[in-house]
């Protein structure tokens, strides 16, 4: 379909057409068409946007913590499959870490000095980025974090975290069985 023939009405028919997918879905969906319109209207394509494309309201997404005896019995567990279960757990549990940034991490971001991690890259099937947000961050460890992760060095490899086989990165569908375990 041609850029300036688009009108209101043929935005509510996209938004009809995907009315089986998740809000957030129809809202990426439709921030890739206003981004394509705006460029076009930027760069002389068309002479005006062709009216307001409104984004569908999404409810917050909740997310389940736990509590903190239960977060307690999961560091145990984790403790008695092996060293680096429990380093996983603690990394998410007390930094605050997210599963990519996990994988990614180096033992060069860990500075016992200062007592912070530095979260610079992410991982996310296999492609190495920035961080959510785009911006690399600090987090402060705590001291049952900080002890883990003198246990946790190695020379296997840069990273923090390795598989069973010595390979370095450790695959997202790898971290998720490990919880399942717990």
């Amino acid at each position: 379909m041609r850029l300036d023939v688009i009108s209101n009405a043929e935005v509510a028919k996209l938004k009809a057409e995907l009315v089986d997918c998740s809000p957030k879905t129809v809202n990426n969906v439709l921030v890739v068409l206003n981004t394509v319109l705006k460029t076009a209207l930027k760069w002389g394509v068309i002479e005006q946007m062709p009216g307001m494309i409104e984004l569908l309201k999404v409810a917050p997404s909740t997310m389940k913590f736990y509590e903190p005896h239960e977060y307690e019995r999961l560091v145990e567990a984790a403790a008695k499959v092996d060293h680096q279960h429990l380093v996983f757990i603690l990394l998410g549990g007390e930094a605050g870490l997210r599963c990519g940034e996990i994988i990614a991490l180096e033992q060069t971001e860990v500075d016992f000095t200062q007592g912070v991690i530095h979260i610079r890259p992410s991982e996310w099937e296999g492609h190495v980025t920035l961080p959510k947000g785009g911006r690399a961050r600090q987090v402060n460890m705590t001291a049952r974090l900080a002890d883990a992760l003198r246990k946790q060095r190695h020379l296997r490899s840069e990273r923090i975290l390795w598989q069973a086989d010595g390979h370095p990165q450790v695959p997202q569908v790898l971290l998720n069985k490990w919880m399942s375990r717990h």
